[in-house]
């Protein structure tokens, strides 16, 4: 009788981390609520991230950091501004036709395994040649600028990793704009910011020449930080 080959056993890769804690900590300590548990931590793939369409079961955006889909906070205000801000870009660029802006609910793959979902996303079309936006559930091209519009309840620790995460994949200015304090920060490296108050301007020089969006425009329809708030 023939000898028969066994077939080998598949493996599926070890899960990044130890514990719950251990993965809060390497998400930048943000709250357990924002994980998702379908698919487990630690074995979310980006097959798992497109089957749902970038969602999770609460229908909030999410992105793939280590094999784990991870809800992005988000509040009334923060789409808001994000449209805002992405309104005034696409202005610019009737003139100056050298990219296309997209929102949040266009995702893209920063690296293997790992999908981040900017508010606003600017592309360069040099990346484009052929002219056609990207199609399918995730964009493949890095953009040339990202912005995130912050959260109360984003940490200081994932935004940092967030930022590592855009200019490791080639984007070349971040924006990190934060409607609560109506500050906002200018990245063009991982260490190299230009720190703006509520009087300062939003600039991306290398990606769109001339552009000028001052923040008392952005911020001209949310409360007032100079008044005490009501009731107080």
């Amino acid at each position: 009788m023939p000898a028969t080959k066994s077939r080998p056993k598949s493996r599926k890769a070890a899960v990044p981390f130890a514990t719950l804690g251990e993965l809060l900590d390497r998400l930048g300590g943000i709250t357990p609520h924002r994980v998702c548990a379908d698919p487990p931590p630690g074995t979310a793939t980006l097959r798992d991230f497109t089957r749902r369409d970038g969602r999770a079961a609460s229908g909030a955006v999410c992105e793939l950091i280590d094999r784990t889909l991870v809800e992005k906070p988000t509040g009334a205000q923060e789409p808001t501004i994000a449209i805002e801000i992405a309104y005034y870009i696409r202005r610019h660029l009737e003139d100056h036709p050298v990219a296309f802006v997209s929102g949040e609910a266009c995702p893209v793959l920063l690296a293997a395994g790992l999908v981040r979902s900017p508010d606003v996303s600017v592309t360069l079309w040099e990346t484009r040649p052929d002219g056609t936006f990207p199609t399918g559930p995730v964009a493949r091209d890095i953009p040339a600028l990202a912005v995130e519009v912050i959260s109360p309840s984003n940490t200081a620790g994932e935004m940092r990793r967030k930022l590592g995460h855009y200019f490791a994949a080639g984007v070349r200015v971040v924006w990190f704009v934060d409607p609560h304090n109506r500050d906002a920060a200018i990245y063009t490296g991982p260490d190299d910011v230009i720190l703006l108050d509520a009087t300062g301007v939003l600039t991306a020089e290398s990606v769109l020449p001339g552009f000028k969006l001052p923040l008392a425009v952005v911020f001209a329809h949310g409360p007032d930080l100079t008044e005490p708030a009501s009731g107080a």
